[in-house]
């Protein structure tokens, strides 16, 4: 017995030292001990501080640590680190530096850091001239761009397979006279200084132009051969008078500016410095007018026309009709359309002068019916009776949202239609009440001259008729400068064309 404990001990004795020599380097990273307590004496090294990160540096096995601050003060720059909190507080601080300026104004960046600006934004509507620093809001600059296009830049077609548009660009040899004595006779009369409307008081005295389009903020010069005292009347683009704005009597030639806000003028002329008390006289003792950009009078010059007609048409100053001829416009009519005829009735007849219209649905028709004692129009599911048109006098007749208008007057204000469409074609230079465009009456439509045609649909210009003969053949009609279509008679009988007009300057543009 004692032998064998003897033994086992021995035994132990000769294994035992050999693993207690192996175990007692505790610095061994398989020793989970050793790694636990050294983890835990590390760190126990970092320093706890509050509000205070820690961060790394580029000793290996050492680190920082860094503020971190709620309060950013008024710093633009800090080393410190922000909380979340310090950082939505500055940003509304900054905000708040941000002062309001005015309505319709946008913020912009200055040249100094954390600077900004503010530039207004040009938003009216009734026209749009050069402004000094303003930015324009898209749908003025749409609205202005569009007014220019159809001005200006009418196509006379498109470029096959594109919507590239074909134009006549304008080229005058000299000086440019705004007044045209074709399209704008001299008539008998006076026009009123308190509202720039045509009057007959001390008519037989004094002889008057029409509207002649100008520029705002322009210097123009007006001469006159015959009658050499001059008065300007000046109106805004849609006809507005602009009271307080008129040019007293002055001798030819006179220099004046138009205002800023002026698109069209009208003049009155006479023989004498003191009208009232002058001779009387009437539209040939005008021999000549010019209007032309400038303070210097030049040498009168003959209109040099230009046309929107393409070569192997020729542009007349209107056609002239009896009642029996007409055109198929190709379109229906809706609550958004606009039609507008240039024209002189020439015969007093209660059955004549249909301008427009297809009224076969009193409920969504579209008529413009002027006979020289009293005709009806429509507009939707409205009509009007008993306005009769001026018989030898030229004259614009509008229909659409806006109201039925002769010239600058609205005759009749439509209340706002729901959507509709005409039930057939709208005739032009007559009227239907039947689906298909031919009229009821062929010899209800206009006697007497057209100059021009056009139709919006919903602010655009789908169509602008001008008279025009078409040389191949000499038939009298209308072109359509925005479709290039030529349109023809569709009823009985021919149109008749009135003066060429010559001296015409095509210079194509686009067609390479």
């Amino acid at each position: 017995m004692q032998l064998k404990k003897f033994l086992l001990f021995g035994l132990l004795a000769a294994v035992l030292p050999a693993v207690a020599e192996e175990a007692t380097d505790r610095k061994t990273a398989t020793s989970l001990k050793y790694v636990e307590h050294e983890l835990d004496t590390r760190q126990n090294k970092f320093t706890a501080e509050q509000n205070k990160a820690m961060e790394y540096t580029n000793a290996a096995g050492t680190v920082e640590k860094r503020t971190v601050k709620s309060d950013l003060g008024t710093n633009t720059s800090d080393t410190s680190l922000p909380m979340v909190g310090g950082v939505n507080t500055k940003l509304a601080t900054k905000q708040d530096d941000i002062a309001p300026i005015n309505d319709h104004t946008v913020v912009t960046y200055t040249g100094t850091s954390g600077k900004i600006g503010a530039k207004g934004i040009y938003q009216a509507t009734e026209s749009y001239v050069e402004q000094s620093d303003n930015l324009i809001d898209a749908k003025t600059f749409n609205a202005a761009l569009k007014r220019g296009l159809d001005s200006e830049f009418l196509c006379s077609e498109y470029k096959p397979g594109t919507d590239l548009c074909w134009v006549w660009s304008i080229h005058n040899n000299g000086p440019k006279n705004l007044y045209d004595p074709a399209t704008n006779p001299i008539e008998q009369g006076n026009i009123n200084s308190s509202n720039g409307q045509p009057i007959n008081n001390l008519g037989e005295k004094r002889v008057r132009t029409g509207f002649i389009n100008v520029e705002p903020n322009t210097q123009y010069t007006i001469s006159s051969g015959g009658l050499s005292y001059i008065f300007v009347y000046q109106y805004r683009s849609d006809e507005t008078y602009l009271s307080g704005n008129s040019i007293a009597w002055h001798a030819s030639p006179s220099t004046f500016t138009t205002s800023q806000s002026t698109g069209k003028i009208r003049i009155l002329l006479a023989n004498g410095q003191n009208p009232d008390t002058s001779t009387s006289i009437t539209p040939s003792d005008l021999l000549w007018l010019q209007v032309e950009a400038g303070s210097t009078a030049t040498p009168y010059q003959d209109v040099q026309y230009t046309t929107l007609v393409p070569a192997g048409y020729t542009p007349v100053e209107y056609i002239i009709s009896n009642g029996t001829q007409y055109f198929d416009s190709g379109r229906k009519a809706t609550e958004k359309s606009e039609v507008s005829v240039t024209v002189m009735a020439t015969v007093s007849d209660s059955t004549k002068n249909r301008l427009i219209g297809n009224y076969a649905d009193p409920s969504r028709a579209f008529s413009l019916n002027m006979s020289t004692t009293g005709g009806s129009s429509r507009f939707g599911n409205q009509v009007v009776s008993g306005i009769a048109m001026p018989i030898g006098s030229k004259h614009v007749f509008s229909n659409g949202a806006a109201g039925l208008r002769m010239d600058a007057e609205v005759l009749r204000a439509w209340t706002a239609q729901p959507a509709f469409e005409t039930p057939g074609n709208v005739a032009l230079l007559a009227s239907t009440n039947t689906t298909t465009t031919v009229p009821s009456n062929l010899t209800n439509g206009l006697a007497g001259n057209t100059y021009n045609i056009t139709w919006h649909e919903d602010g655009v210009l789908v169509m602008n008729l001008i008279p025009a003969r078409r040389n191949q053949d000499s038939v009298v009609g209308m072109y359509d400068t925005v479709s290039g279509t030529f349109f023809e008679n569709a009823g009985t009988g021919v149109f008749q064309a009135g003066p060429d007009i010559n001296n015409i300057i095509y210079v194509p543009q686009g067609q390479n």
